[in-house]
């Protein structure tokens, strides 16, 4: 689909908001540093060049090639291998080593070249340890960051004041206040008194220990940055692409965030639930799938699939169950593609009949531990009441676990992917800036309590070219880039409602033309509702000359009586996933 397309698309699918992940683009294969391949470029004189300003250089990269060889080529048995089949003689493959080599440093150049310049554009130092506080570096005016030992440490009175507090140096003692903790540090000693002025707490008055001592150099006391900014409730984390140590307040970030939606968040609320130890919940989903493929000859044919699902979990297990029937001859079309793969008869039979009810029983723990039923793991088995154990991460199922009842909101939604570097606040508010454009409040219209947000093609347009510079592209050239949007659709709308309660309702339309001989049509609606508990959806989707296709998904949650198993029943078979698999 087209990029107006997949951002409707993607407002369609608000109530379960995903955040797109900031990843860098993947490297080149081997390029110039500058990225641009001129016909006249000479890749030999780069090098050369390269070498003769670095003298002694191509002797060390001759010494290591065959080590760098070994690292990068791992696929091949040996070098000479690699000589016979690209038909080389042993002086060619070390020069061909060596360019590789020196390009690997080139780009490595650039890449530190573009970091500084970016550390610098953001108020760092290049070639300096930084410290940044909340997306912004921190300035040492008279003292800079280092690390000593592994850690990194830091003059300690600009960065307390930075962080909203004070620093004094009383009877050979530094005493910092901020945060309502009071750090009573002791140059050479390895421990710190911390007393909470804003009340007791646990721990307070006590001696902690730290994994390194303060001392004092040029007339400064120097501190560990991540004990203290830790201590202080923000998450630490070191960047060394741009040498930083990073200081985030993760609640000031999220208030930043949610504070531009809230009533987004409204209706994201009534989707959340509250999880209480002893207490259960059971979610139930029913989902129907109906495609019609047209077929003027022979005459349309009509599939159909049915989803039904349960899920019964607690703060320390969950228990699901799903079943997907689909139709006969839907089945009988799988079984024409897998049979197709040379299955015996009865086999092909088996797979007929497993093929039109699909089952799966899981049970998952909050320990990590795992297992799941199938009647295909019957049949595979040759038994019945079969279990499969899996190996889950305990660390990950605790994190999992831990989330459960939270409340939902858009900065949930995000930091949930959020990945600790000297870019990462930027990118935060880059996010931030784009959605509030799209479903912040201040795209709604509230009248008598219910908030309407309604988006059509030509606002749309213009979302999607706010980003266009205009002193690159002239007004002729962007109404130019407008109407050829513009001839994609014949249709495209979107509309949010959400109520004063957080009941919340999305309609949504895209109607594709064709652009091209070949191409057809396309018109896809979306209803979708929240109320508390509930959450309906429909989409029908109709391809010109292809066929129709009608989908439905209801999912409903609430109390329970019952307790989540924590493993299989007694009696049944339970196999360890790497027996059966590699028996």
């Amino acid at each position: 689909m087209k990029k107006l397309t997949a951002v409707l698309l993607s407002l369609a699918l608000s109530l379960s908001l995903t955040v797109p992940a900031f990843a860098a683009p993947a490297p080149e294969d081997i390029i110039p540093i500058n990225g641009i391949l001129e016909e006249d470029f000479d890749l030999w004189a780069e090098e050369r060049a390269y070498l003769d300003a670095h003298p002694g250089l191509e002797d060390q990269l001759r010494a290591s090639a065959y080590d760098y060889f070994a690292q990068e080529y791992p696929y091949y048995d040996s070098p000479e291998e690699y000589m016979e089949y690209w038909e080389m003689t042993e002086e060619e493959f070390l020069d061909e080593m060596v360019l590789y080599q020196m390009w690997e440093l080139l780009k490595a150049e650039e890449h530190q070249n573009q970091v500084d310049a970016l550390k610098e554009a953001m108020g760092g130092v290049p070639g300096q340890i930084g410290v940044m506080l909340n997306g912004e570096y921190v300035r040492f005016p008279d003292a800079i960051p280092e690390v000593t030992g592994g850690r990194t440490m830091v003059p300690v009175r600009p960065i307390v004041e930075a962080l909203g507090g004070q620093a004094e140096m009383t009877d050979g003692k530094v005493i910092c206040q901020a945060g309502g903790v009071r750090l009573t540090f002791t140059p050479g000693s390895s421990e710190v008194l911390t007393e909470y002025t804003g009340g007791e707490l646990p721990g307070d008055g006590q001696m902690f220990p730290m994994d390194c001592a303060p001392y004092i150099k040029g007339g400064r006391t120097y501190v560990p940055v991540r004990f203290l900014g830790e201590i202080l409730g923000y998450r630490v984390s070191w960047d060394s692409d741009f040498e930083t140590a990073v200081l985030t307040d993760l609640e000031a970030l999220a208030a930043e965030i949610d504070g531009r939606f809230t009533i987004l968040n409204r209706m994201l609320a009534v989707q959340s639930y509250t999880m209480e130890e002893g207490k259960s919940l059971r979610g139930t989903v029913k989902g129907d799938l109906t495609f019609t493929a047209f077929d003027t000859l022979n005459g349309n044919t009509t599939y159909t699939a049915a989803l039904t699902g349960s899920e019964l979990f607690n703060t320390q297990a969950v228990n699901g169950s799903y079943a997907l029937t689909l139709s006969d001859n839907l089945a009988d079309e799988l079984v024409k593609l897998l049979a197709g793969q040379g299955l015996p008869e009865e086999e092909v039979e088996e797979l007929r009949a497993a093929l039109r009810k699909l089952e799966l029983d899981y049970i998952i723990t909050r320990k990590g531990l795992a297992w799941v039923s199938s009647p295909l793991l019957n049949q595979a088995g040759g038994g019945e009441d079969i279990w499969l154990g899996l190996a889950a991460d305990p660390q990950v199922m605790e994190a999992v676990f831990a989330q459960l009842g939270q409340t939902a909101t858009v900065s949930e939604q995000y930091l949930a992917t959020y990945e600790d570097s000297a870019l990462s606040w930027a990118a935060a508010m880059d996010y931030a800036d784009a959605m509030e454009e799209l479903l912040g409040d201040k795209c709604f219209t509230t009248t008598d309590g219910v908030s309407t947000l309604r988006w059509d093609l030509d606002a749309l347009i213009d979302w999607a070219l706010r980003d266009y510079d205009p002193d690159t592209f002239t007004e002729e050239e962007l109404a130019e880039l407008r109407r050829e949007m513009a001839k994609e659709y014949k249709e495209l709308e979107y509309t949010l409602t959400v109520d004063s309660r957080g009941n919340g309702r999305v309609s949504a339309l895209i109607h594709t033309l064709p652009q091209h001989i070949g191409d057809t049509s396309a018109r896809l609606s979306l209803e979708e509702s929240v109320r508390s508990g509930r959450t309906s959806m429909t989409v029908n989707l109709h391809i010109a000359n292809v066929g129709t296709m009608k989908f439905t998904l209801t999912s409903e949650l609430r109390t329970d009586p019952a307790t989540p198993e924590t493993q299989p029943p007694e009696g049944s078979t339970v196999v360890d996933a790497g027996e059966m698999l590699d028996p």
